[in-house]
C-alpha cells in the first residue's frame, strides 16, 4: 500500500498530532512535523493500520503530501542503507545515495514489505520544491505500549517515539549513555550537524555539555582583531539551549565506543 495523501478524519488536534477514535479501540493518528531543511530525520512513532505488531513500513507511513519527485527516504542498519525514492506512482524501493564519504556505506533498495520497529526513525531527503513552510505529513495508528530506542551501532537514528514533546534532558534512559557519547540534531540543509551535546556524566539521568563561543575585540600591532573563544558549557534541564524533541522528531545518537552495554531510552 502506497499512501499518497491524506484525507483528514480526525477528532483531537494538540501540538500537531492529530487523532480519530474509531469504535475497534483503533486510533489513527496524524502528526505533523515541521522543517524547514532539505535532510530531516524523522521519527517512527507510529504503527501500521490493523497490524499486529509495532512496525511500520515508511512508505505506508511518510505521506507524499508536499513533497515532490526526486525526495528520497532511508533507513539505516549498521553500514547499509534501504530506502525509497519517491516517483509519480509514489515511494518506490530503491538504493538511494549518499553524500558523506568519511565511510564505506552500502545502499540497497528496500524491501516491498520492510517492517521498521517503532521508535526507529528515518532520513528523509526532501527535494528543493519540498521546502519552505511546507511541514511533513506522518500516518498510522497509535500505540500506548512502551516503546525503546537502543544505539546499536557508532550512529543509531533515534525518534520521539510518543505524542508529546519532551526534553533531552528529561529523556527516559533504562540504559544512560557513556561519558563521550552524543545526541545530534540535523539543522541546516547539508549533511551537517549544528546542534550537539555530548553526554559529560554517565549518571542516571546523564548530564549534557554544548559547545558555545563567545567574540572579543582585542588590540594586536595597533590594529583591532576579532577573536573567537570556544567552549563547553552545561546544560540546565527546561533552559532555552535544552532542546525540545517534538513528535515525530528525530535525531542521531553518536556512541565514543561501542563496547559495553547500548545506550536505550524508553518512550
Amino acid at each position: 500500500m502506497k499512501l499518497k495523501s491524506f484525507v483528514a478524519v480526525t477528532a483531537v488536534v494538540t501540538a500537531g498530532v492529530a487523532l480519530a477514535k474509531f469504535e475497534s479501540n483503533t486510533t489513527l493518528c496524524q502528526i505533523q512535523v515541521s522543517s524547514p531543511y532539505t535532510n530531516t530525520v524523522v521519527a517512527l512513532p507510529l504503527v501500521e493500520v490493523g497490524g499486529s505488531a509495532d512496525t511500520i513500513n515508511p512508505a505506508d507511513y511518510v505521506l507524499t503530501n508536499g513533497l515532490v519527485t526526486g525526495s528520497y527516504m532511508y533507513i539505516k542498519e549498521g553500514d547499509t542503507l534501504k530506502g525509497w525514492a519517491l516517483t509519480a506512482q509514489g515511494w518506490e524501493p530503491c538504493a538511494v545515495a549518499e553524500a558523506r564519504t568519511n565511510a564505506v556505506i552500502h545502499s540497497v533498495a528496500a524491501a516491498d514489505n520492510e517492517a521498521v520497529a517503532r521508535g526507529n526513525a528515518v532520513w528523509l531527503f526532501r527535494n528543493g520544491a519540498s521546502l519552505g513552510e511546507k511541514p511533513i505529513y506522518l500516518w498510522g495508528q497509535l500505540s500506548l505500549n512502551e516503546a525503546t530506542n537502543t544505539a546499536t551501532g557508532a550512529y543509531t537514528m533515534m525518534g520521539n517515539a510518543s505524542t508529546n514533546a519532551v526534553r533531552l534532558t528529561a529523556l527516559n534512559w533504562q540504559v544512560p549513555p557513556a561519558v563521550g557519547d552524543k545526541v545530534m540534531f540535523i539543522d541546516d540543509s547539508a549533511y551537517g550537524v549544528t546542534n550537539e551535546f555530548t553526554c559529560s556524566s554517565s549518571a542516571n539521568p546523564p548530564s549534557w555539555t554544548f559547545v558555545t563561543n563567545s567574540t572579543r575585540t582585542v588590540i594586536i600591532r595597533g590594529q583591532e582583531k576579532q577573536i573567537t573563544t570556544f567552549f563547553d558549557v552545561e546544560l540546565a534541564p527546561n533552559s532555552v539551549n535544552d532542546p525540545t524533541i517534538d513528535p515525530g522528531a528525530g535525531f542521531y545518537f553518536y556512541r565514543k565506543s561501542t563496547e559495553g552495554t547500548a545506550p536505550k531510552v524508553v518512550w
